[in-house]
């Protein structure tokens, strides 16, 4: 039974008295009064107004007796305009031990529902508890759901608390429950559903079928990319354009150009949702791009770009024709005839929204003429200083007129960037000839049709992209939001992506206001008189051939698979190991499950669950092209030991398919054969009967070649259990290529790490080996030229390496290394640090004793925990150095200056130098001798930057702790002595400090937001003068501090009276030097906190490779 959300919970005010004589079975509520009818059913639209009712009807259940109800009670079956209901109610609750009463309502499926299995009916409704002679007792909610083949009940697991029930409100109002009766009435309003998909689950949603479109697969975050690709494709000139770009030949085929070609062409004829990979992958982009977001209009404008030199000597223009306008910046002096002025072409226009009410209003904003007088006036060449007029005015539209809305903008008061969700409104159409220069020509058609709305969903940090398209002339809207295309409304298109607050009213509840998190960002206008041009259908007959050729080839094999998915209930998928792939499986067991590489192959056959067995060899012999008679198949099971092996001949050919795959793998879905292959020179020898009595026994046989350091497989065989393992040891010389009387060692797979060794003067039986059992033999006395740099001498070293080989990336530390360098190594988990290194140093060409290795938290992907420097520390143990349960398979490393062991001896200080006031801060790491000095410090960092080689006594260092001044340190003091927890910083002091007046005064200038308490960034001493004006002293500030214009313009300065806790904003002509004499305080800078941090990978701006 579903588990419906309480929409609104009306646990006190009452939502209509019913009348207490009113006893039901089916009734409508024309057996209550007008007045009650009427108000609920107001109640009901007010919640949800934009919906439009078809039919509204209720019932009323009364329960005479509480106390005898079953833990599950339904009413009678009611009907609504046609369609049927009932309630179910659980006394108890769905779980009796939640203290709660459970309500649903059930719907009923008609005869032609049932028939359909595609049936959706919209309700919104209400239920109520009640007491039966005081209907005002009651408890009330209200949901809405789609009732479909999935869901048939909907409604509330915690109704109501049963002790509220069944207990006085107050001493004088009687329970809800009152002598074990109770009314409960369902109110219905059926509703419209003029998309078909209204509260949809989507479920085996067909995009395709619905809607004629199909979406793009997101690969993280590429849903911003998914969007703009999504309005391009409806454009149908520009389609046409794209497929124009000629990528026939083999270079081109790598391009952005012909990937954009497949992505169109798939969405035009695939039915399913497309694939963006190889596009992305055409860009250059590696799987962390496709996890970036980025900005709709920079994609836009980056890949328009590309296809337009894509388009050098071929189709130049096409694109300018289609996205390109022109527009006038100039300068037009008032008093004099001059003017300046420039055309220039524009792809897209940025409106702003903030403050703005609508469309026209930031259009008109966009040309608004800016007066240049005062300090402000133009210079004019002949002329000189003039008072003049500044704008920007259109020459021309272009037929797709891209307008992006900048709900994005920085925040100088909290120097950051932030989402505009104010309320801003575009129309269906709009005429743009107002904007027009009055040079134009006012001929032009400017007028313009609304065909996308490209939607922002969410916050600056976590948002999502999706589009609203209309892709015909005269057709609805549709939403592509990634995979799925549903239709839209004209609401969902225009209000509700306004942004600004809107108001719900849940039923018998003030209304309440909340804000829209959707919002346009982008609006795509099609110019009416280029409408049916630009939309225009797109026939195959237009599409280049060698185009076709390769993707309907593609569309035909995917709509395959697709079938296939649909009737994979039908099917059992059927694996057989062929004596091909055991020759080249080089590793430990039968096979490899579960690897693609493997399993591709494999023999796949594909075969309906009710067929016989008996079905299954004359489809593997049509498929290897062997005659049935010299083939036989084997069951593959999982034994218990974790390994796969045969275990007995298919030969019950009357048991079913599903039946087989039951029997022997009871917990997968794959049933897995082997396939044993008679030689053709064998056709009249009968298979040899292997069973569990039979003295005969079927093995596996594999070759350690210890030359090229591998196991290759060598077929099967067939062996009397009472034979003795010598036996066999001519055939297998015969097998590899081996002189008859060649000395063989053998072992035998037993399960992963554990290889046994065989004696050859044993039988079979002695030795434990049977039906489906891995041996595998190597050369007793290796040739001396095998033995030349090879690794594993024999097999079982080779065994115990597979079973204790990892494959682990190595990652450079930080990406600002000169150079960066990822890579995988195949190694043994057991292997020493020490080693481990050597084999690095190799690599990366280093020392060994310079790698510093950090292990990979394995859920955020990020540096965690430094390796220390033990040579005898093995792989496995850094790999499982942390608590957690997850390991991750990747070790950042870093190539140090000095050696590890040298490192120990070191102490690392990070250091935060003041190269030019504090916007050049910079952090340092130096490694310092335990025992060493300040002065050990300033010479390390010289040594970095001998621009810094001035005497110590021109240095000063200094701690900070919590962003406040600390302490001095000077050159000797110890580094045992400094502050663990303090942040050293270090600069050149100032030459005015060294110069110090008479009267002159050395202060501590602090950084703090808004509050005192809200302390940050670097405090800094700086002299202040006496009779100074404030003025004069900001100016030395700006100079001291070195911030640009745009940090320095908005900081307030203010003095900080410690002692009364107090904040004085100054002025230009206060006298900070006289403030401070008279009170214990400091001058501060109130200006928001910025984060400095160095640019990491996830800050690049979108690229794409030529």
């Amino acid at each position: 039974m579903a588990n419906g959300e309480t929409e609104w919970k009306l646990q006190e005010a009452p939502l209509v008295d019913i009348d207490a004589k009113t006893i039901g079975s089916v009734s409508s509520l024309r057996r209550h009064s007008q007045i009650e009818e009427e108000t609920v059913k107001e109640e009901l639209e007010l919640a949800l107004p934009d919906y439009e009712g078809v039919a509204f009807g209720g019932y009323s259940w009364e329960i005479e007796n509480w106390h005898e109800l079953d833990s599950r009670a339904s009413s009678s079956i009611f009907e609504v305009s046609g369609r049927q209901f009932r309630i179910v109610y659980f006394p108890q609750g769905i779980l009796p031990s939640s203290g709660y009463a459970s309500l649903f309502l059930e719907y009923i499926p008609s005869k032609i529902d049932k028939e359909s299995q595609d049936y959706g009916v919209c309700c919104q409704f209400a239920l109520i508890i009640s007491n039966v002679k005081n209907p005002s007792l009651r408890v009330a909610s209200s949901a809405h759901c789609r009732y479909s083949p999935e869901i048939q009940d909907w409604g509330f697991t915690q109704f109501a608390e049963t002790k509220r029930l069944l207990s006085r409100n107050s001493p004088v109002a009687p329970p809800i429950v009152e002598d074990g009766a109770l009314r409960i009435n369902a109110f219905v309003r059926i509703l419209d559903d003029p998309t078909g998909v209204l509260w949809h689950s989507f479920n085996n949603y067909d995009s395709k079928s619905k809607t004629g479109y199909v979406g793009l697969k997101n690969q993280g975050a590429t849903c911003y990319m998914n969007s703009l690709l999504q309005s391009l494709y409806i454009i149908g000139t520009f389609r046409k354009i794209v497929y124009q770009v000629p990528t026939e030949k083999d270079e081109s085929k790598n391009g952005i150009a012909y990937a954009l070609q497949r992505c169109f062409y798939n969405l035009q004829f695939m039915n399913e949702p497309v694939p963006t990979t190889d596009l992305t992958k055409s860009f250059g982009w590696d799987s962390l791009d496709s996890f970036m977001q980025h900005d709709v209009q920079e994609f836009n404008r980056v890949l328009q770009d590309n296809l337009e030199r894509s388009m050098e000597g071929t189709m130049e223009n096409a694109l300018k024709n289609l996205f390109c306008g022109k527009m006038k910046s100039y300068v037009a002096c008032m008093n004099v005839n001059y003017e300046s002025a420039r055309t220039e072409e524009f792809w897209d226009i940025q409106l702003n929204v903030k403050g703005m009410k609508n469309l026209e209003a930031s259009f008109r904003d966009y040309i608004q003429v800016e007066t240049l007088e005062g300090d402000n006036c133009y210079y004019a060449d002949t002329y000189g200083f003039q008072e003049a007029k500044k704008g920007v005015i259109f020459e021309s539209f272009p037929p797709i007129l891209h307008l992006q809305l900048k709900r994005f903008e920085y925040d100088f008061e909290r120097d950051t960037m932030i989402k505009i969700n104010d309320r801003y409104e575009f129309p269906l159409e709009f005429n743009a000839k107002a904007f027009l220069s009055p040079e134009a020509d006012q001929d032009q058609n400017c007028e313009y049709v609304l065909h996308g709305v490209l939607v922002h969903s969410g916050d600056l940090d976590n948002g999502h992209y999706y589009a609203l398209l209309k892709p015909q002339k005269e057709e609805k809207w549709y939403k592509f939001d990634d995979t799925r295309v549903t239709p839209a409304t004209l609401k969902e298109v225009l209000e509700e992506n306004y942004g600004g607050d809107y108001f719900v009213h849940p039923p018998f509840r003030p209304a309440v206001k909340l804000k829209r998190f959707m919002s346009a960002y982008m609006l795509l206008y099609l110019r009416k008189d280029k409408i049916d041009e630009l939309i225009a259908p797109v026939h195959k007959d237009v599409i280049p051939n060698h185009l076709k050729e390769v993707l309907d080839e593609n569309i035909r094999f995917v709509d395959q698979q697709r079938k296939e998915r649909l009737e994979s209930h039908l099917y059992t998928r059927v694996e057989v190991i062929t004596p091909d792939y055991f020759a080249n499986h080089h590793e430990f067991d039968l096979a490899k499950f579960g690897n693609p590489v493997d399993e591709d192959s494999m023999l796949h056959i594909r075969i309906k669950k009710e067929l016989n067995v008996s079905n299954l060899l004359p489809m593997v012999s049509e498929r290897v092209g062997i005659p049935a008679s010299r083939l036989r198949l084997w069951y593959i099971v999982r034994r218990q030991n974790y390994t796969l092996r045969v275990e007995e001949p298919v030969n019950e050919l009357n048991l079913s398919i599903e039946e087989a795959k039951g029997k022997w793998n009871p917990q997968g879905d794959i049933l897995r054969l082997y396939l044993e292959i008679l030689p053709e020179n064998q056709t009249n020898y009968p298979l040899v009967n292997v069973s569990f009595d039979s003295p005969n026994i079927f093995l596996f046989i594999k070759y350690y070649d210890r030359k090229n350091q591998e196991i290759i497989g060598c077929g099967t065989l067939i062996v009397l259990k009472s034979d003795k393992l010598e036996s066999i040891c001519p055939e297998l010389c015969e097998r590899v290529g081996l002189p008859k009387d060649t000395l063989l060692h053998m072992y035998e797979e037993v399960k992963p790490g554990y290889i046994e060794y065989l004696r050859l003067n044993k039988t079979f039986a002695e030795g434990e080996l049977g039906t489906g059992d891995i041996i595998c033999f190597e050369t007793r006395n290796p040739e001396d030229n095998d033995q030349a740099n090879n690794k594993f001498a024999t097999a079982a070293k080779l065994y115990d390496f597979m079973a204790n080989r990892v494959v682990i990336t190595f990652r450079p530390r930080f990406i600002d290394q000169e150079s960066i360098l990822e890579f995988e190594l195949v190694l043994d988990r057991r292997i020493k640090l020490v080693k481990l290194c050597e084999e690095l140093a190799e690599k990366l060409n280093t020392y060994a004793d310079h790698i510093r290795l950090t292990t990979c938290s394995p859920l955020a992907y990020a540096a965690n925990m430094v390796v220390p420097n033990n040579p005898n520390i093995t792989l496995y143990e850094i790999m499982h150095a942390s608590e957690e349960d997850t390991v991750s398979n990747i070790l950042f490393y870093e190539i140090m200056n000095v050696s590890l062991s040298d490192l120990d001896k070191k102490r690392l200080l990070r250091v935060t130098w003041l190269f030019e006031g504090l916007a050049n801060a910079e952090l340092i790491d130096v490694y310092i001798n335990k025992i060493g000095n300040v002065s050990d410090i300033f010479n390390a960092i010289s040594q970095k930057y001998p621009e810094l080689e001035v005497p110590n006594h021109k240095v000063r260092f200094y701690e900070i702790l919590e962003h406040k001044w600390y302490r001095d340190i000077n050159m000797r003091t110890m580094l045992r002595s400094l502050n663990p927890f303090a942040r050293i910083i270090g600069e050149i002091i100032p030459e005015e400090e060294l110069c110090l007046q008479e009267n002159e005064r050395v202060i501590v200038v602090c950084h703090f937001h808004k509050d005192v308490a809200r302390m940050h960034s670097i405090p800094f001493k700086f002299v202040i003068k006496p009779g100074e004006k404030f003025a004069i002293t900001r100016e030395r500030l700006r100079f001291r501090t070195m911030y640009p214009d745009n940090i320095f313009s908005v900081i307030k300065f203010a003095i900080i009276d410690f002692d009364r806790n107090a904040v004085v904003y100054l002025n230009d002509d206060d006298d900070v030097f006289e403030l401070l004499a008279g009170c214990n305080g400091t001058l501060a800078m109130d200006r928001a906190k910025k984060e400095i941090r160095k640019p990491t990978i996830l800050d690049r701006a979108i690229q794409m490779k030529g």
